[in-house]
């Protein structure tokens, strides 16, 4: 049986904050590196090129807190009894948790509202969940205002991130071949018989859109977004601090590090807000049409 220690002790909590280090450092690249590197490759441009890792630094960011959302959903207790030291078994039963991401963002029924409730402790001892899933092995009065006011940022910060991941289609366009596609890069209204006066007036360059078909509505659906790197990076930050937060304290509980000093994030509410910042006008737009197949050409 794989030891809890051996999945705690190597669990790369820097992972997608390294892969968002390289890629802003792509997006920083000057016009002849990115010519430089484009060179190899068949009839590519500097535009093809920084859409590319654009669309990464996104799909980074939704893994990081589908990630997140899976260690939590995992280490959420189905009894009293604790899943810290059968963390592999309980991340490997495949359940879809879209549902329940869906309905926390929401704020339905979902089973993330478990966290509200108690944990028993191995000692015996009552805890919160809150407090059994972020800060561990931390405890004392001294410590109660702090975890407090940093729990609360925390779950401000896992509503937004449950609004981000809640739409699946979005995070498949990136792992299915890549299925976004440029479809609007403008947007204009105007009165009925009346084109020259626009009550808006959208245009860009980033705007990249997902196709879906809704099955129950049998509608055709395409979602427009305009990619904001600054904020996909730094919110994937703001997951893997929160990843930190929940691994690290059981590398040295259940690992080989018992007595070793351990190291504690505290999170604010403003440092969210900073964090979840748009830094674009245009996020979201969605287009939803019927098609009579029956008058198709075929």
């Amino acid at each position: 049986m794989i030891q809890p220690k051996s999945f705690y002790e190597g669990f790369q909590i820097n992972h997608y904050d390294i892969k968002q280090i390289n890629n802003k450092y792509l997006l920083d690249m000057s016009d002849d590196e990115i010519e430089k590197v484009t060179s190899k490759l068949i009839k590519s441009s500097k535009e093809e090129f920084l859409r590319s890792v654009k669309m990464d630094v996104r799909f980074t960011y939704l893994l990081a807190i589908e990630t997140l959302f899976e260690i939590i959903f995992a280490l959420i207790p189905d009894d009293p009894k604790l899943n810290d030291h059968q963390i592999l078994r309980f991340l490997t039963k495949r359940a879809n948790h879209y549902e329940d991401i869906r309905c926390y963002a929401n704020s339905e029924p979902s089973k993330l509202d478990t966290l509200d409730g108690k944990a028993v402790l191995n000692n015996g001892e009552e805890s919160s969940l809150w407090h059994y899933m972020l800060y561990l092995g931390l405890g004392g009065d001294e410590y109660r205002t702090s975890i407090d006011e940093s729990l609360k940022a925390i779950q401000k910060a896992l509503k937004l991130f449950a609004k981000d991941l809640s739409d699946r289609d979005e995070l498949n366009g990136y792992k299915h071949g890549l299925r976004g596609i440029r479809h609007m890069v403008s947007f204009q209204t105007s009165p009925k018989g009346s084109p020259e006066k626009q009550y808006l007036n959208f245009h860009t360059n980033d705007a990249l859109s997902f196709y879906s078909f809704d099955s129950k509505s049998e509608e055709h659906v395409i979602k427009t977004m305009e990619f904001d790197s600054d904020r996909d990076i730094n919110m994937t930050h703001l997951a893997s601090n929160i990843l930190y937060c929940i691994i690290e304290p059981r590398k040295y509980i259940y690992g080989n590090k018992i007595g070793e000093e351990i190291r504690y994030i505290y999170f604010k509410e403003e440092d969210l807000d900073k964090a979840s910042k748009p830094n674009v006008k245009f996020q979201n737009m969605i287009f939803r049409y019927k098609v009579d197949e029956t008058k198709s050409e075929q």
